[in-house]
């Protein structure tokens, strides 16, 4: 069995497009996935599956999505349990990037990134340096938000605008919950 967590695009954020997991979950169930699970309420599924075509994964799963959403598309950027073990391995955010009072830790997941490449070397900051992007790696971008005029900045469309592709963003304890979920999903057999 693989282990994966679908992070749903612009689901139940800030009381738009709202979803509820519990109904997202028995989704995932009727298409033949096991051991489901949400992780909060802001659209992360976590699921295993025999499967492990996960273009064909998250199509058939963005297909489901819409029927939820009255036809809405909504993107269906999957991880799979190893890519995540992998991104915690990497965390950048260690030393001096911690989180504190000024700065916030996201990834934003993203669809590609071969059509764009930043032409600055990193990190590279937004217009208003209240985003800063620290790391790349394959699909996936590490980001510091700074406190700017008693705001943060949030990633998601700097990371859409600087790599032309669409992009789901969560803040970095939820990729370090998720993922710690998912270890424990890999030791469930089927019975």
């Amino acid at each position: 069995m693989h282990s994966y967590a679908a992070f749903l695009r612009g689901v139940n954020v800030g009381g738009h497009n709202l979803i509820n997991m519990k109904e997202m979950c028995l989704k995932f169930q009727s298409m033949g996935f096991e051991n489901v699970s949400s992780y909060r309420a802001s659209g992360n599924i976590l699921f295993q599956s025999s499967k492990s075509d996960e273009d064909s994964i998250a199509r058939s799963i963005g297909k489901k999505v819409s029927e939820m959403t009255t036809g809405r598309e909504v993107e269906v950027l999957l991880r799979s349990h190893e890519e995540l073990l992998t991104l915690i391995g990497l965390n950048p955010f260690k030393g001096k990037n911690q989180e504190g009072t000024n700065k916030k830790n996201y990834v934003s997941f993203t669809t590609e990134m071969s059509r764009k490449k930043p032409s600055h070397p990193l990190p590279l900051f937004s217009a208003r340096e209240d985003v800063e992007i620290v790391l790349l790696n394959d699909r996936n971008v590490f980001c510091l938000s700074h406190l700017v005029q008693g705001r943060f900045g949030f990633p998601n469309a700097f990371v859409e605008k600087t790599f032309g592709t669409k992009a789901t963003t969560r803040d970095w304890k939820t990729v370090t919950g998720v993922t710690s979920i998912l270890d424990e999903k890999q030791k469930w057999k089927p019975s």
